[in-house]
């Protein structure tokens, strides 16, 4: 019997992929923050387009279990940008 990879779907593309495939995000106090942190979170590809697509849901309730404001989404694409550069 093989191991599995434990997968997770993008909250961008909608996509599912491997856990190691895709970058965790999480609700903090101060807003969203791409880290591997505790609390409400969920996963994004390391694409552009992904992320593009992630600003453009209009509710993100069912991984957050709360709304997230339009600004709080930008704000982390930009930390995404910063950090990971996209492909």
């Amino acid at each position: 019997m093989s191991a599995r990879a434990p997968l997770r779907t993008c909250l961008g593309c909608g996509q599912r992929d491997a856990k190691t495939a895709m970058r965790r995000v999480a609700i903090t106090e101060n807003g969203l923050e791409p880290e591997e942190v505790r609390g409400r979170g969920g996963y994004l590809h390391n694409r552009e387009d992904c992320w593009r697509a992630f600003l453009k849901r209009k509710s993100l309730y069912r991984a957050f279990r709360r709304d997230l404001p339009r600004g709080d989404r930008e704000d982390l694409v930009e930390k995404l940008r910063a950090q990971w550069g996209g492909k």
